[in-house]
């Protein structure tokens, strides 16, 4: 669960970064913050229906926020376009319904199969990871002045 927690609170954390102008070190605290919140949310042992555990509740929570965030940066114009942001969330629902369907104790899930559904899961994880990293590349540089650099070039 800790990779799940430090992917959902970087992407929660840097969309919050941008969207209130702030630096690096609020990107720091705040990542902090939201990978204890989500190890705390962990800590909650009763099962919870479609997503099984609250840390995956609090994963989803990241996500949906990161995500709602990235809309607004978006509209802002600070993106020429969406679509590597489009394909990520694309990647995780797909992967989201996989893992779903793919369970333990549900009807796809098959133990001696060689395609495991948990293991789509991860390559499609993997695959939105790297459309993030695309959307975050296409971002015009709102003040690239050495001021808002820290007076470093």
């Amino acid at each position: 669960m800790a990779s799940m927690y430090l992917v959902a609170s970087f992407i929660a954390g840097y969309a919050l970064m941008r969207l209130l102008d702030r630096g690096p070190v609020f990107l720091a605290v705040i990542f902090v913050v939201f990978v204890a919140a989500c190890e705390i949310a962990g800590l909650w042992s009763r099962e919870i229906p479609v997503v099984m555990y609250a840390g995956n509740v609090a994963f989803g929570f990241l996500l949906v926020v990161g995500l709602a965030i990235e809309a607004v940066l978006v509209r802002r114009g600070l993106f020429p376009h969406a679509r590597w942001a489009w394909a990520a969330v694309a990647c995780m629902v797909v992967a989201f319904t996989i893992w779903n369907l793919t369970a333990s104790g549900t009807g796809l899930c098959s133990p001696d199969s060689l395609l495991q559904g948990h293991a789509v899961w991860h390559v499609l994880c993997a695959a939105s990871a790297y459309c993030l990293y695309r959307h975050y590349a296409t971002e015009i540089d709102r003040d690239p002045t050495p001021a808002r650099l820290g007076g470093r070039v």
